[in-house]
């Protein structure tokens, strides 16, 4: 007769049992839809063997969109049902912080002077020497793009001479120059200073700018005041660059050396020429020039007593580029 087994052994019989028991059989998938119904259940094997049923409805579902819905979704994002104005266009994050501490600050208001002239100055200078670089790269005199008071007076636009709007009762005459040309075109012996710059060099053009020659002339009796705003300059290629005191803060300024004159060219000239031509010269262009054209006599505007010294033209015309005031609006813009 067999011995029976002890109670311990059939314990642990049953368990071994029931964790051997086979697992019931997944229900049938349709595979016609990839969503689970309302009364679908998903089975899941927990630790120890037990299984577990979890409701249809806590399986997070996948949504299938098309093409079309993807792309409407994507710009609905950027659409705003309530008005209102953005402020920024980039987002608020570390990349854009630190772009904005590197990018040039402009100079605040109350800035020391020394400090603002100084930087004025310096940029001034590097903005001269880059135009300089470039010019002999290409071998070519520098051009004013900005301020060309030639292709301004060719085609009668009044620009540079006159950029504010004038009224239709405004009795101001208007300023008709009848050339312009290079300071190397126009000066035999072209000096920027002559024995420096002091006040007996002033004398007014055509222009009623009296209150900005005796500021000059001020300026001039003190020598190395006129230096300090005359900064950098390449009488060579044609550029010039200057620094002005303008609304708290100091300022730079660039400007080629095409000056304003008096008289037309000879092509132009009708009265001028003829006189020189019943003389019979041989040469009567050149002529016409050395009579006309030549040295300060012939400018429009400001000039400096000496022949040949330039500082002052070239400083009126920077001056009126600065303050965004044609030349002939110097005096109009200093009263007011």
């Amino acid at each position: 007769m067999a011995a029976k087994p002890s109670p311990v052994l059939r314990k642990f019989s049953k368990k071994f049992n029931k964790m051997a028991a086979p697992l019931p059989s997944p229900p049938p998938c349709d595979s016609s839809s990839d969503d689970l119904s309302d009364d679908e259940s998903q089975v899941f094997l927990k630790p120890g063997g037990n299984i577990a049923s979890v409701p249809a409805q806590d399986v997070k579902k996948t949504k299938h969109i098309s093409s079309q819905e993807a792309i409407d979704d994507f710009w609905a994002k950027f659409q705003s049902k309530a008005p209102g104005k953005a402020s920024t266009v980039l987002p608020k994050n570390l990349y854009t912080q630190k772009a904005g501490q590197k990018a040039s600050k402009p100079v605040k208001r109350g800035k020391n002077a020394v400090a603002s002239y100084e930087e004025a100055a310096a940029l001034c200078k590097a903005k001269v020497a880059k135009i300089v670089k470039e010019c002999r790269r290409v071998n070519q005199k520098y051009r004013d793009p900005y301020f060309d008071i030639e292709f301004d007076l060719k085609w009668d636009l009044g620009i540079c001479l006159q950029m504010l709007k004038k009224t239709s009762d405004d009795l101001t005459p208007k300023f008709s120059p009848g050339s312009v040309k290079r300071v190397g075109d126009i000066f035999d012996s072209p000096q920027f200073y002559v024995s420096g710059a002091t006040a007996n060099d002033i004398r007014q053009g055509r222009d009623g700018d009296c209150w900005f020659m005796a500021a000059l002339c001020t300026l001039g009796n003190k020598p190395g005041l006129i230096e300090k705003i005359c900064v950098a300059r390449d009488e060579e290629i044609g550029v010039y660059g200057f620094v002005f005191h303008r609304d708290g803060e100091w300022i730079s300024e660039i400007i080629d050396d095409k000056l304003y004159l008096t008289k037309p060219d000879y092509d132009e000239s009708w009265i001028e020429r003829n006189l020189i031509e019943d003389r019979q010269r041989i040469n009567s262009e050149e002529d016409y020039r050395k009579m006309y054209q030549s040295n300060s006599g012939a400018l429009y505007f400001s000039q400096c007593e000496d022949p040949n010294e330039t500082w002052l033209p070239l400083l009126e015309k920077a001056y009126a580029k600065a303050h965004g005031v044609g030349i002939s609006e110097m005096a109009a813009f200093m009263i007011h």
